[in-house]
């Protein structure tokens, strides 16, 4: 059997040419697989029927049989003049899983052997830390929700991308955006006395990497570590 593979935004897709399954048949079970397995997240938006058909080089009505099957069977949701999105919540036959059974055990996939760190990270429990929908007062690593501008922060984005820096979608200063290290140098003297260029600033993309820089930095294998107690969690 000849097998010609095509690559679409959002799943890989293996269309064969002699099967007696329609290629309509196909797309539907392939973006279906998708949806199940978590590789399309429920509220994403699809290619149109006219973008996906160019880009898997068959029919437009190919494409819209397998939508259509699929809109009609609850995995896909049409909103007009918006396009099509994956359905945020599945068929209820869909949903009945078994909670008694344990997680398949996470192995190495075949052939490949993981360096000593890979194995200890796979069997490392790692647990995640749900965020309550009304967070009590002083709550632990969250700052007052209710109080973000968000007028504010939506006018300025707003603002700024109408001229945006073509520089700032290649890539930059590993250390952080400098205008920002700027604000931050200037804001840290002004409001903490303390007394920091920009050079000695690093924008992270939180508390976890910074913690790990700071570990590689200035410790090694065996050293001592103090921490607050009680303290961040995270640490």
């Amino acid at each position: 059997m000849s097998r010609t593979s095509y690559a679409i935004p959002f799943a890989p897709t293996t269309f064969d040419s002699e099967s007696v399954v329609p290629l309509y048949k196909q797309l539907y079970e392939e973006v279906r697989s998708a949806i199940l397995n978590g590789r399309l997240s429920a509220g994403t938006r699809l290619p149109s029927t006219r973008t996906l058909a160019d880009e898997l080089d068959v029919s437009r009505n190919t494409v819209s049989s397998a939508f259509d099957q699929l809109l009609a069977e609850g995995y896909l949701e049409s909103h007009v003049g918006d396009g099509t999105y994956v359905a945020r919540t599945l068929p209820d036959d869909l949903l009945h899983i078994d909670s008694s059974q344990p997680p398949p055990r996470q192995t190495a996939p075949k052939g490949r052997r993981l360096s000593q760190r890979g194995n200890l990270l796979m069997h490392t429990p790692v647990g995640v830390l749900h965020t309550q929908i009304h967070p009590y007062a002083f709550c632990s690593g969250l700052p007052a929700l209710d109080a973000f501008p968000f007028d504010i922060w939506a006018r300025l984005e707003a603002r700024f991308w109408q001229k945006p820096q073509r520089e700032l979608l290649t890539y930059g200063n590993a250390a952080g955006y400098k205008p920002l290290r700027e604000a931050v140098a200037g804001y840290l003297g002004t409001a903490r006395a303390v007394r920091c260029t920009p050079d000695q600033v690093i924008i992270v993309a939180g508390s976890q990497q910074a913690l790990d820089l700071t570990g590689r930095v200035l410790l090694d294998p065996g050293d001592s570590v103090w921490i607050e107690d009680p303290g961040y969690l995270g640490a």
